[in-house]
C-alpha cells in the first residue's frame, strides 16, 4: 500500500501525478469538458471567466481549483 507524504503535494512524485492525471480524465473528461465550455461561452460571451469555472466545477462535481488545472492543461485557459 502507498500512503501519501509530504512531497504528495508537491507534483513531483511520479504516482501521484499519474493518479492526479487519472483522476482529472475520469472526472472531467475531455470532450465533456470541451462542449460545456463552449456552450457556455455561446450562451454569454461577457460572463466572468471566473464564474464560467465556478460553474463547470459544479457541473463536473470537482473543485475549482481541480476544474482550472484541468482547463490550463486541456490549452483552454492561460496558467494564472
Amino acid at each position: 500500500m502507498i500512503f501519501r507524504d509530504k512531497s504528495a503535494g508537491q507534483g513531483t512524485d511520479r504516482v501521484e501525478i499519474d493518479a492526479n492525471t487519472f483522476a482529472a480524465t475520469l472526472l472531467m473528461p475531455e470532450d465533456m469538458v470541451r462542449t460545456q465550455l463552449r456552450r457556455r461561452w455561446e450562451q454569454d460571451l461577457s460572463r466572468p471567466v471566473d464564474l464560467v469555472v465556478a460553474d463547470l466545477a459544479a457541473e463536473f462535481d470537482v473543485s475549482v481549483q481541480a476544474m482550472q488545472f484541468r482547463l490550463v492543461n486541456l490549452g483552454l485557459a492561460d496558467p494564472a
